[in-house]
């Protein structure tokens, strides 16, 4: 049979337009001669999608020979209404990817017919190869098939070493659409792009690249303790050539004007060793001079990785903002529950001299974790003693507690009964705080030091974290904690803290 030139829409129901992985994938769908909608589906805060939305996007998908989701585990409730919805109304195939399919591959194959779990980027193409040629496919591997004879599940194949094999993401726009806010699934425009892409960590429209896949470490809440264990043996942490990494951020810095400059979305971009370090600077130096010139750029770091070398090197070179996840100040909760195998005294020591070196010259963004299953009043009030000790230009940011199905923490949750297996638990749009209630007095003195430390007397910090007013604040009934609009005050108060965290200081928002 003559294989057909398929047309395919590839949906992603993430709240972040980087989707790199379905991008990369839509890119080497299109060098194979398919044609490729992508759908960028978000929509903050609420599971699910209106009737209006769903119709929209089954218009969308009518002529379509196969449909694609990929959504990471929040979005399992939204991607299994939205499969029900669409396999009503559209007669192609739907395949479910992503995160979520591999690591609950049990409860995802009860939605479809066909699943790719792990990395999509050789079980992909081969499947719509044959697909497209009318060729068996029942023994692709990374895929899972119900048959009328019960389900076929491959074994995967290995992690995918030669990333520069891999075309760059699809930002073409080209046939791309996304959800607005108004409800209503809208052609892609770069003004559209420019508005819903993630600004963080610099606080504008950025680039945000890859440059390596996967991590060192295996924390006990994330997916990659989960992966650790299914690739076992294999590499870990894989590199693409960073001449290849700079001629895609020079391609897209020309092709969108919008975006003032990049940053590394890599895990920890301080694992490369100082020679690579050099390489990349020479190579920025030589081709992204003007994005530098007008702009600075940042990355992901570790405590462990954080080097004063290599930050000295990169400084030189416009790197201007560091986000560091800390999660903590509990070493127990860190040692015994994250398995995060930092101690308090190695921050420490690293912020001693980013202070005394890099005072005020970079943006130091730490990442903070409360409500964690296994964290008591004490542990909370340890990461407020920590914040406290850190230098004041520090900027902090405060994450509710979410699982992951299948890590550690996770696992023993359901095990000693704390949360249900299920979607229940970690179907949860509302990590960021400040759209939470139920917080303890504790809770609520973490998230006014991330969104108030330059605004508030240190010595009244100070008073609000003593024993003493953390014993009075336990008295205070947690309804009526939730009675006070704290949305409303912690937004604004965020906003006047970074208002007074760059005024006047040598890293600004230009």
């Amino acid at each position: 049979m003559e294989k057909r030139k398929l047309k395919i829409v590839f949906t992603n129901l993430n709240n972040s337009l980087f989707a790199d992985g379905s991008r990369i994938l839509s890119a080497k769908l299109k060098e194979m001669g398919h044609s490729v909608r992508m759908i960028f589906m978000t929509q903050a805060g609420k599971i699910h999608y209106s009737e209006k939305t769903l119709d929209r996007f089954a218009e969308l998908a009518q002529e379509a020979d196969l449909v694609l989701f990929s959504f990471l585990s929040d979005n399992f409730m939204r991607a299994s209404r939205m499969t029900r919805y669409l396999s009503a109304r559209v007669s192609a195939p739907i395949v479910w990817g992503g995160i979520h399919a591999t690591i609950e591959p049990e409860a995802s194959i009860e939605h479809v017919d066909l699943l790719c779990r792990g990395e999509g980027d050789e079980a992909l193409p081969e499947f719509v190869e044959r697909f497209a040629a009318g060729k068996p496919y029942h023994d692709v591997q990374n895929f899972w098939i119900r048959t009328g004879s019960g389900i076929v599940r491959n074994e995967m194949r290995p992690l995918l070493l030669d990333l520069d094999s891999n075309p760059w993401p699809d930002y073409t726009n080209e046939d791309h659409f996304i959800l607005d806010e108004d409800d209503a699934i809208k052609e892609m425009t770069d003004e559209l792009l420019g508005k819903f892409h993630n600004k963080a960590p610099l606080g504008f429209a950025h680039y945000p690249v890859t440059s390596t896949r996967g991590c060192a470490y295996h924390c006990a809440y994330c997916y990659n303790a989960v992966f650790k264990e299914m690739f076992k043996g294999q590499r870990r942490v894989r590199f693409r050539s960073l001449a290849d990494v700079v001629k895609e951020i020079r391609f897209i810095m020309d092709r969108f004007p919008h975006f003032r400059s990049f940053s590394f979305s890599d895990d920890d971009f301080f694992l490369r060793p100082y020679s690579r370090l050099e390489e990349l600077a020479d190579l920025i130096s030589g081709n992204l001079q003007d994005v530098i010139g007008r702009s600075f750029w940042g990355c992901c770091v570790t405590p462990r990785s954080l080097d004063r070398k290599k930050l000295g090197l990169l400084s030189q070179v416009g790197l201007r903002a560091l986000v560091m996840g800390v999660q903590t100040g509990s070493e127990r909760l860190n040692h015994e529950v994250y398995a995060r195998r930092f101690k308090n005294s190695l921050l420490f020591e690293k912020a001693a001299w980013l202070d005394s070196d890099f005072h005020r010259s970079v943006i130091v963004l730490l990442d903070f974790l409360v409500c964690g299953p296994f964290e008591t009043e004490q542990d909370t009030a340890k990461t407020a003693e920590m914040m406290l000790n850190l230098p004041e230009w520090f900027v902090f940011s405060v994450y509710k507690f979410t699982y992951y199905p299948g890590s550690p923490i996770y696992r023993r949750a359901v095990d000693e009964g704390l949360i249900p297996p299920g979607p229940e638990a970690y179907d949860n749009k509302q990590f960021m705080v400040a759209f939470n209630k139920g917080f303890d007095y504790v809770t609520h003195l973490v998230i006014l030091l991330s969104c108030a430390r330059n605004l508030v007397p240190r010595i009244v910090l100070r008073l609000l974290a003593s024993r003493l007013l953390r014993m009075i604040g336990r008295l205070i009934p947690i309804r009526l904690l939730d009675l006070i609009p704290w949305k409303r005050y912690y937004f604004h108060l965020w906003g006047k803290n970074q208002g007074a965290i760059y005024k006047g200081r040598e890293i600004r928002h230009r």
